[in-house]
């Protein structure tokens, strides 16, 4: 298949295409998911042309998606006698080539060695890409059926692929991305933060906060985040969790990278170790970063102060997880939709760990203490 092919069909060869196959039947028996009539088909034609041939459809299935507004699916179909499936990921608004940041990405981290889906085409008018299908078995799935040796060894290639990442995908390459035009900086931190305050506190909690508190708390969050923006940045996934990391063969792929840019180190590394999904035991999540240490000291020919960069992680973690609880109270208040509120007090246990170990952090401890 040709790579990142514009697989717009027009409007006067769905319609022969809808009459020939008789839409009705079509839908009636072939098509599982949610998808509209009108995309369905195209989906199909564009499969054929990226083919050069007729496919027979077998199914559409709907796939779980996590906190975001994509939808996800798996297109099952026969060509030359072969089964083959692929992914369709839909948008919620249209778009033009690569002006869509996971194309753009997607390009970067492929150009950087790093394994992520392929991409086989796209609709930006009907909001569609087809992907690579890397299957089921994300890395947060194959770790319950791992036992302690066997879960180390997958957390190291874990860490090892993301020391690649920051490594490989900081250099610019031609065109360079739009990950470098974008960083978290003190705006993009408080952004989040708020988010939190807004949807978790306010939200869910319904907290009654008096004014002096909320003063506080900005100022505690300003502070926060002031601290983790002045720190050198590398290139940063952004959402480097179990979750986003496919087991593909003997090796992890990337998913869900649309939105990297341009962070301090600990940032992804706090997103795989203190992840909302897979809570890991402190020996092991120690051993994992000093494991992350020797990796980049190794490359860098550098000396890691272990202190400074532990107080970093730590503090990293809190706004990181900080912010994961006010996506999950969002998905609640928002969305109407449940299902992230069973990782909250996971989430909120690590903030508070790391809360009592700095006197620096004393002001939002106390906040936590009154108000959660």
């Amino acid at each position: 298949m040709d790579n990142k092919k514009n697989i717009f069909i027009n409007s006067k060869q769905v319609e022969l295409q809808l009459e020939r196959d008789k839409l009705q039947d079509y839908i009636n028996t072939k098509v599982c998911g949610q998808i509209n009539p009108s995309m369905s088909l195209k989906i199909k034609l564009a499969i054929e042309n990226l083919h050069k041939g007729k496919i027979e459809t077998l199914k559409t299935e709907k796939l779980p998606g996590d906190a975001s507004d994509r939808s996800f699916y798996r297109y099952s179909y026969k060509t030359g006698g072969a089964k083959k499936s692929l992914i369709v990921m839909e948008l919620q608004e249209g778009f033009s080539g690569k002006n869509l940041s996971f194309i753009d990405v997607q390009e970067h981290l492929k150009k950087s060695g790093l394994r992520v889906p392929e991409i086989y085409g796209f609709d930006g008018d009907e909001k569609f890409l087809l992907l690579e299908d890397l299957g089921d078995e994300t890395m947060e799935r194959r770790l319950s059926f791992l036992d302690g040796k066997r879960k180390k060894n997958l957390y190291e290639k874990a860490v090892a692929l993301l020391v690649h990442l920051q490594v490989k995908a900081s250099i610019p390459k031609k065109p360079k991305s739009i990950a470098f035009t974008l960083s978290f900086d003190v705006e993009k931190f408080m952004f989040e933060l708020n988010f939190f305050r807004e949807h978790y506190l306010e939200g869910l909690l319904m907290a009654e906060i008096s004014n002096d508190d909320l003063i506080n708390l900005n100022n505690e969050f300003l502070k926060l985040s002031q601290k983790l923006a002045q720190e050198p940045r590398v290139f940063a996934h952004r959402d480097y969790h179990s979750r986003n990391l496919m087991v593909v063969g003997n090796e992890l792929a990337m998913v869900d990278f649309q939105d990297a840019r341009m962070g301090l180190c600990q940032y992804d590394l706090a997103s795989l170790l203190r992840d909302s999904y897979v809570v890991l035991d402190d020996s092991l999540r120690d051993g994992l970063i000093e494991y992350y240490i020797l990796r980049i000291d190794e490359h860098y020919s550098t000396n890691t102060d272990r202190k400074e960069f532990r107080k970093l992680f730590d503090f990293m973690s809190v706004q990181r997880n900080i912010k994961a609880i006010g996506t999950f109270a969002f998905q609640k208040m928002g969305k109407g939709n449940d299902f992230y509120l069973q990782y909250i007090p996971d989430t909120l246990r690590y903030v508070k760990e790391n809360l009592e170990k700095y006197e620096e952090l004393k002001g939002l401890k106390d906040f936590f203490v009154k108000y959660i």
